[in-house]
């Protein structure tokens, strides 16, 4: 029997997968690039695996802010963060108030993802490697 469960594009590999094994994105109303680990954020989201292929690729943020940027009709108007990381941390970091299986799972896996080392450099922890950025 074929799987109910929601279908998503990787905006980034352009693979499809399951809604849960993705992570939604969101532009702000400032037009900066946002996690929504929830799923719950307003307006349209584009989807990227939660792996570090994906996350981490040298085009997924471009991709991404493109992908959004289309449907506000906003293409190359709107400032682009810094990192992938910081905006991966900004979700990690904000106070959440999920409590579904699949959005605590997908909050968890961007803790393990994405760890700060004692130095203070940011690194990511991936089965248990250690890749520095």
């Amino acid at each position: 029997m074929a799987s109910t469960a929601p279908v998503r594009t990787c905006v980034v590999c352009r693979k499809t997968d399951e809604q849960c094994s993705l992570l939604r994105f969101v532009l702000r109303d400032d037009g900066q690039l946002a996690a929504d680990s929830a799923g719950g954020a307003p307006g349209r989201g584009a989807y990227c695996h939660l792996s570090v292929g994906c996350l981490l690729h040298r085009d997924a943020m471009k991709k991404l802010v493109r992908s959004l940027a289309r449907s506000r009709g906003t293409v190359g108007r709107q400032p682009e963060p810094a990192s992938m990381v910081d905006v991966l941390q900004d979700a990690v970091a904000a106070p959440s108030k999920e409590r579904s299986p699949e959005g605590m799972r997908r909050r968890a896996m961007l803790k393990g993802l994405l760890e700060q080392s004692t130095s203070g450099s940011r690194e990511l922890s991936v089965k248990g490697r250690r890749i520095r950025l």
